[in-house]
């Protein structure tokens, strides 16, 4: 059942907890700047698989239908929900439909209260994915649904083989994520890019930025003598090389050697062993993508008139929504940044919502239950580089 929003400003106080309930109480406390109020901002989190796109997306929902807001604006901001969780959404072996970024989205409302303006803003892309999931997952769904829904014209227009068992950056992948439909997600796709006012050249140009990073993975190395090393499939990277607008020569000796500098001001050049020329590789292919997903963002915050607003505009909802934490056999440095980025906002909550409150009760002579409850704070500070005292270092 929706929340009542016809009687938003009587029901609110009686309104048991839910994303409506929320929404609603940040949106009274927008309209309530002339005592106080005026920038609000939601924080979505909880574990991965918690729910908390979906939440999001509710709760952009209801502030459009609580503001009484339409048009482009609105429409779009709803609409890109499904662009952002197809280049940035994966499966995990926690969640089916994991956020692999974290979200700052800024609802901007003009003088008459409605949406007028939103401003998206994205925070650590796990680029380690794109060139490696591990087992019993798969890489961004975006790369799925390319290769389960494009049509034979669309596969030999973009450069894609027929199966995503022939590329390295999906092998291994290549199971259904249940909730998630391939076939009918590039279909998809392509109509919210429509919707969002991207021409055919631009969507042209950002998949074939993806299919680029696809190819980029099959790119193979043999040696030559002397620990030499070349591009043992060259005619992939002439077709890569095309792609990008650049000379097969030089995408083949950048992926094979590297400059060094020295002091004063000369240059040599050294030769790439096999694993460094497949670190190269990959470092490529996950900046292609990385560039290739701000672009995209660049692209919403025009469509959501985002580059209109000035920083000063502080008539706005904020949402954000951040990764879920998650602990896998093997973490990488991307993954240490999110679970420190979670385990700093559970401090958070723990100090505003039950150390705070202990100590108020203390000071106040109020008899209550003490509360237990784990305290992170020491393995907090640890990575954090803060100074600690010889008792809590004891202690650790």
């Amino acid at each position: 059942t929706l929340f009542p929003y016809t009687t938003l400003f009587r029901s609110i106080g009686s309104a048991s907890p839910h994303a409506h309930r929320t929404v609603a109480n940040a949106y009274l406390g927008l309209l309530n700047n002339t005592r106080g109020g005026g920038a609000q901002s939601i924080l979505v989190s909880g574990e991965s698989g918690a729910g908390k796109t979906e939440t999001t997306k509710i709760a952009m929902s209801c502030l459009a239908a609580i503001s009484k807001s339409s048009g482009e604006c609105s429409d779009g901001a709803l609409e890109s929900s499904f662009l952002l969780e197809a280049i940035g959404n994966a499966r995990t072996v926690y969640n089916n439909n994991s956020s692999r970024f974290g979200k700052w989205l800024a609802v901007h409302f003009d003088q008459q209260d409605k949406i007028k303006a939103c401003k998206v803003r994205s925070y650590l892309l796990e680029q380690s994915r794109v060139v490696g999931p591990s087992p019993g997952e798969r890489n961004y769904h975006i790369f799925y649904y390319m290769l389960k829904g494009t049509t034979a014209a669309e596969q030999t227009k973009y450069g894609l083989l027929d199966s995503l068992s022939k590329y390295a950056y999906t092998k291994g992948g290549e199971f259904d994520s249940p909730g998630t439909d391939d076939s009918h997600g590039w279909a998809e796709l392509k109509e919210k890019l429509k919707h969002l006012g991207l021409s055919e050249s631009e969507m042209d140009g950002m998949f074939q930025a993806c299919a680029s990073v696809l190819n980029m993975g099959n790119v193979k190395f043999k040696e030559t003598g002397g620990d030499v090393w070349s591009v043992e499939n060259p005619q992939l990277t002439a077709q890569i090389a095309g792609e990008f607008k650049v000379p097969k020569e030089m995408l083949d000796t950048k992926l094979t050697t590297k400059t060094m500098k020295t002091g004063r001001g000369s240059t040599y050049t050294i030769n790439l062993n096999q694993n460094q020329c497949n670190d190269t590789r990959d470092a490529l292919a996950k900046s292609v993508y990385s560039g290739m997903f701000d672009w995209i963002i660049a692209k919403l915050n025009v469509t959501l008139g985002g580059n209109d607003v000035p920083d000063s505009d502080l008539r706005f909802i904020g949402f954000l929504d951040i990764f879920g934490f998650e602990n896998f056999q093997y973490n990488t440095f991307e993954q240490l940044c999110i679970n420190f980025t979670n385990e700093r906002l559970q401090s958070h909550f723990t100090d505003a919502l039950i150390k705070r409150q202990q100590e108020d009760y203390k000071r106040e002579g109020v008899t209550c239950a003490h509360i237990n409850f784990p305290d992170n704070e020491l393995q907090i500070q640890l990575i954090d580089g803060n100074k600690r005292s010889e008792e809590h270092t004891s202690e650790l």
